[in-house]
C-alpha cells in the first residue's frame, strides 16, 4: 500500500516482488489504486501516477471499488484533478466490459 501511494513505479514493482496481493483492501476500504491516485501525485507527475495505475491493472488490481467514504479511484482522481488517471481508469474499466461506478466532472 505504501509503495503504491508513494510511487515511483520502480518502488511498486519492487514491493510486488515480495507481496503479489494486488487485491488488498484496508480497513477503510482503500485499494492499491485508491492509494496510487490519492498520494502519489504529491511526489510524482500525472504520467507516473498512470504508470503505477497501469501496472496495478495489469496485475489484476480492482480498479473501480468504493472506499469507506463511497469514493472510487476515478472520483478521487477527478477531484484532485489527475485528468490522465481519470482517462486511463475509465478506458481500462470500459475495456473490461464494465461501466465506471462514478461519474466525472467532465
Amino acid at each position: 500500500m505504501a509503495a503504491a501511494g508513494g510511487g515511483p513505479l520502480e518502488s511498486v514493482e519492487y514491493a510486488y516482488e515480495f507481496d503479489h496481493d494486488v487485491k488488498v483492501v484496508t480497513d477503510t476500504g482503500n485499494t492499491l489504486v485508491h492509494a496510487a491516485v490519492t498520494f502519489t501525485l504529491a511526489q510524482s507527475t500525472q504520467q507516473e501516477v498512470c504508470r503505477v495505475v497501469q501496472f496495478l491493472a495489469d496485475k489484476g488490481a480492482p480498479l473501480d471499488e468504493k472506499d469507506a467514504r463511497d469514493r472510487t479511484p476515478i472520483e478521487i482522481a477527478d477531484r484532485l484533478p489527475i485528468d490522465k488517471a481519470v482517462d486511463l481508469l475509465t478506458e481500462l474499466i470500459v475495456k473490461s466490459g464494465a461501466t465506471p461506478k462514478s461519474r466525472t466532472k467532465r
